[in-house]
């Protein structure tokens, strides 16, 4: 899920760029003419924002329909000066350069769902949702993440899913399937089918998929279920995927995940529960983000949604060499 596309911002050119193939993608999933004006107006201030004050930057692009409406979601990244008074910033007017000061309050009103997480001198994510109705709110997550592809791919090996089994109980799944590319892709997408045809316990969903992988390169996986009620984690993993839990900006603990590769060799699987309390947040991703990394260098990045969460980890840890996967559970209620 959340595939994202990527685009370089460097020059003048690459603005005309994104918003062609920001428009493309929305057409892909059927959005009208109207919200797809409403998208370039906004993805071309976003980026001109970028070369403005940033020098260069990062545009990430996914678009999907569901049975309620069309999406098409941007996050503008950079490493620049960052904002001081982000709320000042959004003000029609306000400008530390020599532009008409209209760009950030312009993606706002245009866009059906906003946000931004800034730093000064570490630069700022934009994130901005369209659908087909400008009255239409998208609904909120306590679940998301970003997917990016290995510089030079267009499909990405790293995959998440997240389902909700009952009414408190959610389950949250993080895949790599081997290598790059299509046949990775593939792979992830038959590991998390055949994870997700077994509901009994983690373990057994592993080994289902373990022996189930066949012709494509396999890959590794990782199985988190919240049981909200009881207040505890289950947690299964096979390969190099990592998991933590974070009480605000204090890591809880690391999540044990055991050596093998899904498909080819799994010796030792053991599911592990410990404590979850109604406030913790749960981080999965795959070696494609480096470790060492704290959100307490990120201050009030927990008040944020989980997917600017995720973007905020890619942004500053992707090893850019290889697929990346982020996925975040976050409370809504501290969203």
């Amino acid at each position: 899920m959340n595939t994202y596309k990527t685009i370089l911002v460097s020059d003048d050119s690459s603005v005309g760029f994104a918003r062609r193939t920001a428009v493309a993608m929305g057409e892909s999933v059927a959005m009208t003419c109207t919200a797809s004006g409403r998208l370039s107006i906004a993805i071309t201030e976003a980026c001109t924002n970028i070369l403005q004050h940033a020098g260069t930057g990062e545009i990430l692009i996914s678009a999907w329909a569901d049975s309620d409406d069309t999406h098409v979601v941007f996050f503008a990244i950079d490493k620049g000066p960052g904002m001081h008074n982000v709320a000042k910033c959004l003000q029609d007017g306000f400008s530390t350069g020599d532009s008409r000061g209209v760009g950030l309050g312009a993606i706002a009103r245009l866009s059906n769902s906003f946000d931004v997480y800034s730093m000064p001198d570490k630069g700022c994510i934009i994130h901005a949702e369209f659908c087909n109705h400008i009255s239409s709110l998208p609904k909120a997550s306590a679940v998301n993440g970003i997917n990016v592809a290995k510089p030079g791919e267009i499909a990405c090996g790293d995959a998440w899913d997240f389902a909700q089994w009952a009414t408190n109980i959610l389950r949250l799944t993080m895949v790599d399937g081997l290598g790059h590319g299509d046949i990775a892709a593939l792979s992830a997408e038959q590991i998390i089918c055949n994870l997700n045809s077994v509901t009994s316990s983690l373990k057994n969903s592993l080994i289902h998929a373990h022996h189930c992988v066949n012709e494509l390169r396999g890959g590794v996986a990782a199985i988190a279920e919240i049981d909200l009620a009881a207040g505890y984690l289950s947690f299964c993993g096979v390969g190099n995927l990592s998991g933590t839990v974070w009480e605000g900006n204090n890591k809880v603990r690391g999540l044990v995940s055991h050596n093998g590769t899904l498909g080819e060799s799994v010796h030792t699987l053991r599911e592990y529960t410990y404590p979850f309390s109604p406030q913790n947040i749960l981080i999965l991703h795959t070696d494609g983000l480096k470790s060492g990394w704290e959100l307490s260098d990120y201050p009030g990045i927990t008040m944020k949604s989980p997917s600017l969460i995720a973007a905020v980890l890619y942004r500053d840890f992707a090893h850019r060499q290889d697929d990346v996967g982020v996925l975040v559970y976050k409370p809504l209620d501290f969203c």
